[in-house]
Formats: C-alpha cells, sequence, structure tokens
C-alpha cells in the first residue's frame, strides 16, 4: 500500500512540475540527448564555461520561459493554446532537425554517465515524439527510482525495528513520502537513482554489521558502490562508512579467526574501496573527480575552513573568526532545514516562512528522541550502527563543505550547498523516527505512527498545491 501512495505521488510530481523546473534538469536533458544523438559525452566542465544547449531544447525553454521562470515568482509558464500553437509552428521549422549538437553543459558535464545512460532508454523508445513527449517520458522512468528508494528505507527500518511492523511502517513512509525526495526523482535528475543506490547500500550496510560479514553480500555492497560511483562522484564520500560496515564485523571474529585470515579478509575490503575511490576519479571528468579539488594546499586553507564551518553551524559570528558575508544568513537552518523539507522548483517554491521553524522542531526531537531511546535501551540499535550512520553522514557534509568553500574562495561564489544533497541518508531519519517513537506506550504509538504516516501524506499534497499555486494559479 504505501509503494502504490508513493507511486501514485510521483506520477503526479512528474505531470504537474512544468518542464525544466527541476534544477538542472535542462542540462541533465542535454546530457542524455548528447549521448543518444551526438555518441558522446557533452563538453564542458568549467563554471565559466556558457551553457550551449541543442536548438530543440533551445526552442522549447523559450516557449515554455522555461530559464525566465526560474528563481522568479512572479513569472508562470504560458498555458494557453496560443502559446502552444507559436511552440507548435517553430518546432515544425526545425524539420526533425536540432537535436544535436549540445556544445556545452557546464559543470554537468563533469557527471559520470551511469544514470544518463538509463535515461537514453526512454528517450529512444520516445523519439519519435517531440521534446516535451521524451522528457514527460524520461520523468516517468526516472520516478521508478522512487519506488527502489521507498523499498530501501523499508528494509533499513526493517532491519532493526523488523519485530515492529508499526514502527517499520512509520520510519519507511518517512523516507517514502518525503516531498523533496519525490519531486527530485520524478525530474529528469541523477539524484533519484543516487538516493535509490545509497538506500540499499544503507541496508545491506546495516544487514553486515547486525549479522556479520557475508561475502556474498560484501560483493552485492560493492556492487552497488560501483553503480552510485557511476551516477555521482560524491560516492567517494561514503567509503568511510562503507569500509567500516564491513571491516568492523571482520574485527569483531578477530578471537575466531587467526590473523593472517583477518589481514586477508580486511585487505580484500579495503582494496574493493581503493579500486571504486579510483574509478570516482576516472569517470568524473574534472569536478569533484579531481585529486586537487580534495586536498587542503596548506595549514592556512585548513584554518580558513574551519572559519567556515563556525559561520555555517552558529547563528552568530565568534569576533575571532573570519566573517563570511554569505554565510550570515545562518545557513544551518536557511539551507540543511529549509531546502531538505520544501523548496521546489528551483528552490523558489517554499512552504510560508512561518511553516519552517515547526520543521526544525520536528528534526530536533526526533533526533533527541531517537538518542535517548538508544540510550535508554528503549530501542535496540548496536552502537556499531550509530557509529556507521555518523560515518555516512559526517564525511558527506564535510566533503560538501569543503567543495562549496573552495568555490567560494577561488571562484567568489555564495552558497551552493542544498538540502537534498542530504537526501541518500533520509533512511537513517526513518530510523531515528521509529526509534523516537519507541519510547511511546503500544496505546500512543499506535495513534502516533498514524499521525506520522497520515501526515507524511498530507505534507505531500499541500507541497504539490503549493507548487500548482506557484506555476497554474
Amino acid at each position: 500500500m504505501l509503494l502504490l501512495a508513493v507511486a501514485a505521488f510521483v506520477v503526479a510530481w512528474a505531470l504537474f512540475v512544468p518542464p525544466l523546473q527541476v534544477p538542472d534538469e535542462q542540462a541533465h536533458y542535454g546530457y542524455v540527448q548528447s549521448l543518444v544523438e551526438d555518441g558522446k559525452r557533452p563538453a564542458g566542465g568549467g563554471r565559466n564555461d556558457p551553457r550551449v544547449l541543442s536548438d530543440e531544447e533551445e526552442l522549447a525553454a523559450r516557449y515554455t520561459r522555461a530559464f525566465t521562470i526560474i528563481q522568479n515568482p512572479h513569472q508562470k509558464p504560458p498555458w494557453s493554446a496560443t502559446a502552444d500553437a507559436r511552440w507548435r509552428a517553430a518546432a515544425e521549422g526545425l524539420h526533425g532537425l536540432g537535436r544535436d549538437y549540445v556544445r556545452n553543459l557546464g559543470t554537468q558535464a563533469v557527471n559520470p554517465p551511469g544514470y544518463y545512460a538509463y535515461e537514453a532508454i526512454p528517450y529512444v523508445l520516445a523519439s519519435g515524439g517531440d521534446f516535451f513527449d521524451r522528457l514527460y517520458v524520461m520523468r516517468l522512468f526516472s520516478a521508478l527510482f522512487m519506488l527502489v528508494t521507498a523499498v530501501a528505507g523499508w528494509l533499513v527500518v526493517g532491519e532493526l525495528f523488523g519485530r515492529s511492523p508499526l514502527l517499520q511502517l512509520a520510519g519507511a513512509s518517512v523516507v517514502a513520502l518525503q516531498p523533496m525526495t519525490t519531486f527530485v526523482s520524478s525530474g529528469v535528475n541523477p539524484d533519484a537513482a543516487f538516493d535509490a543506490l545509497i538506500g540499499l547500500v544503507l541496508w545491506l550496510c546495516v544487514r553486515t554489521l547486525m549479522r556479520g560479514i557475508d561475502w556474498g553480500r560484501a560483493g552485492a555492497l560493492l556492487a552497488l558502490m560501483l553503480a552510485a560511483s557511476l551516477v555521482k562522484g560524491t560516492a567517494l564520500l561514503f567509503l568511510p562508512g562503507v569500509a567500516f560496515a564491513m571491516l568492523y564485523p571482520i574485527w569483531r571474529e578477530r578471537s575466531r579467526a587467526d590473523r593472517a585470515a583477518i589481514a586477508r579478509r580486511a585487505a580484500i575490503v579495503l582494496g574493493g574501496c581503493v579500486l571504486i575511490g579510483i574509478e570516482v576519479l576516472v569517470v568524473s571528468r574534472g569536478g569533484s573527480g579531481q585529486v586537487d579539488h580534495w586536498i587542503p594546499q596548506s595549514f592556512a586553507e585548513l584554518r580558513e575552513f574551519g572559519s567556515y564551518l563556525i559561520n555555517f553551524y552558529l547563528p552568530a559570528r565568534p569576533p575571532f573568526i573570519r566573517d563570511f558575508p554569505v554565510l550570515r544568513t545562518f545557513p544551518l537552518y536557511s539551507v540543511w532545514i529549509k531546502t531538505s523539507w520544501g523548496a521546489f522548483g528551483w528552490l523558489e517554491t517554499r512552504f510560508p516562512d512561518a511553516v519552517y521553524p515547526f520543521f526544525a522542531l520536528i528534526t530536533l526531537g526526533t533526533f533527541a528522541g531517537a538518542a535517548v531511546a538508544i540510550w535508554r535501551r528503549a530501542a535496540r540499535i548496536p552502537w556499531s550502527v550509530v557509529a556507521f550512520f555518523a560515518l555516512m553522514l559526517i564525511p558527506l557534509a564535510l566533503g560538501l563543505h569543503w567543495l562549496e568553500y573552495r568555490e567560494m574562495i577561488t571562484l567568489k561564489y555564495g552558497i551552493r550547498i542544498q538540502g537534498r544533497y542530504l537526501l541518500p541518508l533520509m533512511p537513517i531519519a526513518g530510523v531515528a523516527v521509529a526509534a523516537a517513537l519507541s519510547l511511546l506506550r503500544p496505546r500512543a504509538r499506535e495513534i502516533a505512527v498514524g499521525l506520522v504516516v497520515g501526515g507524511m501524506a498530507a505534507l505531500q499534497l499541500v507541497s504539490i498545491a503549493i507548487l500548482a499555486g506557484r506555476f497554474y494559479a
């Protein structure tokens, strides 16, 4: 039943969101178009490179005002028969041409080709139609990953709370019905595949920590990480957590195995992780795959990075550190809370400002309740699993911050981090919800689970309504 609800919502998002109003959707579409029509990955990679799409996509964007309405709430797409007729006349003028020669995609060109190769399937299937036919079929294919993400959330929570189906349902609903996840997954965006793959990685890692090392499972885990690295280079940031999830059970069995066997197993695990890291550097042409993006150039740079982190996470800047003017908005709240709970379109379509403090309180209360439940053993989550979750979250956050800091210093950009970059770890939030609810007595727990599941469904409906008001009212 949960999967049916997810399917209904992702179809709604895929069809309700106007063309090219998912972040970077025009570039992701252009990447697929370049693979199919030109038979190669697109050019680009520099922040200052002008983005030049195919003639067909540029034409579609012009007649739908796709670029002029980005982050401009006063502009709406032209929903009229006249506008449609103008676009059709212009499209006929291309005489079926204009799909090739995607000349430059800027930074999106450095992405690995895995997701785009998958999206080439619906592109080819709908190749007999026009631009919008292909775009919407590609969106629906991308939305299939949201079903995988929902299953992954169910499995992660079930691994820890499988004896309590209600808690499993509540935790899985938080993953499956999160509005930002469904919104992004229903567009042409590699985050859809990345969230699904990392969700499965989380499940296999938790299963390994709970049940011990199994080489078939370890092979599947490394295969999933390899697939994730072919979708986004940030898969590199999850390698410490994955390595820990496989090495800790090996260390735990040290009393039953000789040192040589332990060393061989550890070498195999570390070797697999190193190979995945190398693969990320090979398939990511520049961008986050470049080694010099990750290595500090001096101790002074590390000190400045520390100042950046303090500015980001504290509501007021201490007087003894460097001031970063673009971070005066308290990004811990304005970025991680606001843009992970609800910032649709190109982040400009949001809930009323008065709602976000409520979301912040829910987030803080949930994780605080989960911590109390784990400490009191109301939720029997091993500390090794808690450590694994931390090793998945902290390197991801630090890696994203480091890349942003380097761009902020060298290219003078403002805040580019978005809350959706944390969405691959939504199953951890699902576990936290289940753990917090375990503190309640059975009757109160039943009511609370109903409120969580119903509340998430209601949040989806309200989110779609807000989006409809933004683009259609």
